[in-house]
């Protein structure tokens, strides 16, 4: 599992943000399937390593 950071415009105001979510990898035969678990949201902190 990780989190996955996605870049978002806001369409009204064209401001930049980011938002977050849980992420799991699951293989489905020979290919690999990224599932969101769970939708952090906007406002979520991260601490980077």
């Amino acid at each position: 599992m990780f989190i996955r950071q996605t870049r978002t415009n806001n369409k009204s105001t064209g401001e930049a943000y980011y938002t977050f979510r849980l992420v799991r990898g699951e293989r489905i035969g020979k290919q690999v399937r990224q599932i969101t678990v769970l939708n952090l949201g906007r406002d979520f902190p991260i601490l980077r390593d």
